[in-house]
Parts: structure tokens; C-alpha cells; sequence
């Protein structure tokens, strides 16, 4: 519960950066509407990322995006699950590592999900989280340690 204060006071801080100092005090701005303001800034932000990953990965031939091929709000979340044609998703995870970026694979508590895909569940997948506070040049890093992976 205590916690609760400290997201409050960070989604206040957001939405003073993002829309103003003006409207940050504004009593006639409820908590509500700054959470849904500054939880569309996310998603948007999200999306971008996402799209990018998800159209480089759509380049890759031999990777296979688990879930809609698009990066798009109103379709997926910001979670974007692959398996490569020939390629360990451990291995790929602990490529990746050494460029200093952290994804992950395993089934996620999803084995029989995983196997209905197609995919071995105890290989898993590579996942990858787009999240608020991650950058578009994070991407980009992400996509040039995975590039020589999965060509």
C-alpha cells in the first residue's frame, strides 16, 4: 500500500512534464484524467517501439512472430514473443546479453500455449517488452544485436 503514493507522485510528475506545470495543479484536473493522459502517452510511445521491432522482425525470414504482426495498440500489447527458424531462443537471449540488452525466453507458465503454437516448450520463445520509460535508439540496439542472429 505504501507504494501507492510513489506511483501517484510519478504519474503526477509525468503528466506536469508532458502536459505543463499549469494543468499539473489544476484541481479541475481529476487523478483520473491525468492516469488516462498519461497512460495514452504510454501506449503511443509503446507503439512506436513495438512497430519498429515488429517490422524488423517481419524482415527476418526466418523469424515467426507469435501474435498479430503489428505493433499497434488497439491490436497487440507491447509484448512481442518470436521463435527463429533453426535458432535457440536461450542462445539468442544470451547473444543479445553480451550488446548489453536484457530480453528473455522460456514458455512463461504457458506450456500448453506454446506447444498448441508449434513451438517446443521447453525451448520456449524469445520475449521482448516494450515498456514506457525504453527508448527508440534501445530498440535500434536491440535490432542491431539480434540482426546477425536471425540473417
Amino acid at each position: 500500500v505504501a507504494s501507492v503514493a510513489g506511483v501517484v507522485d510519478y504519474v503526477e510528475a509525468l503528466y506536469e512534464r508532458h502536459c505543463g506545470a499549469r494543468d499539473a495543479g489544476d484541481s479541475e484536473t481529476s487523478l483520473h484524467a491525468k492516469y488516462c493522459k498519461v497512460f495514452g502517452l504510454f501506449a503511443e510511445h509503446e507503439e512506436k517501439l513495438s512497430c519498429r521491432l515488429i517490422d524488423f522482425l517481419l524482415s527476418m525470414p526466418r523469424v515467426r512472430i507469435l501474435g498479430p504482426a503489428s505493433g499497434r495498440h488497439a491490436v497487440r500489447m507491447p509484448t512481442i514473443a518470436f521463435v527463429v527458424d533453426g535458432g535457440r531462443p536461450a542462445d539468442i537471449v544470451q547473444s543479445v546479453a553480451e550488446s548489453k540488452v536484457a530480453i528473455t525466453s522460456s514458455h512463461f507458465y504457458s506450456r500448453r500455449l506454446v506447444a498448441e503454437l508449434g513451438v517446443d516448450p521447453d525451448a520456449g520463445v524469445v520475449r521482448v517488452s516494450m515498456v514506457h520509460y525504453n527508448t527508440m535508439a534501445e530498440v535500434e540496439q536491440l535490432c542491431s544485436a539480434l540482426r546477425p542472429l536471425l540473417s
